[in-house]
């Protein structure tokens, strides 16, 4: 079966996207919280745990992946000030850096990085009603 590698699979848009995949891939999600992924996850999941500092793991991971697609970072679900800021800002370059240097340890290079990151507000528009 195809592999997908997912980061930030226990956000609203990770745990969708995981729960469509999951049938016609081998998913594998990359996370901080590990532990408490286990319960919110079907079993045909895979779980790993992010370790930035050993990115080998990562790199034997990544080999015959079809896709790595990243939706990790901070909540932003928060109200934002300079110390917010900087973490949302932090946390997503952290993990653009370690999928950087996991994509070079591999053997062959990967063919599909999907990278998301987005605020967006869905409502009404000021002009119409």
């Amino acid at each position: 079966m195809k592999k997908i590698i997912i980061f930030g699979g226990s956000g609203f848009i990770g745990r969708h996207l995981i729960e469509q995949l999951q049938d016609d891939y081998d998913v594998i999600v990359i996370t901080r919280r590990s532990k408490t992924m286990v319960n919110k996850l079907s079993n045909k999941v895979k779980i790993e745990r992010l370790r930035s500092r050993n990115v080998t793991k990562l790199s034997a991971l990544f080999e015959d992946a079809k896709a790595v697609i990243n939706l990790a970072g901070e909540n932003i679900g928060e109200r934002w000030n300079k110390k917010k800021m900087a973490k949302i800002k932090k946390s997503r370059l952290d993990v653009d850096n370690i999928i950087i240097r996991a994509a070079r340890g591999t053997k062959n290079m990967l063919k599909v990085i999907i990278q998301g990151s987005s605020v967006g507000i869905y409502g009404l528009s000021r002009t119409s009603i």
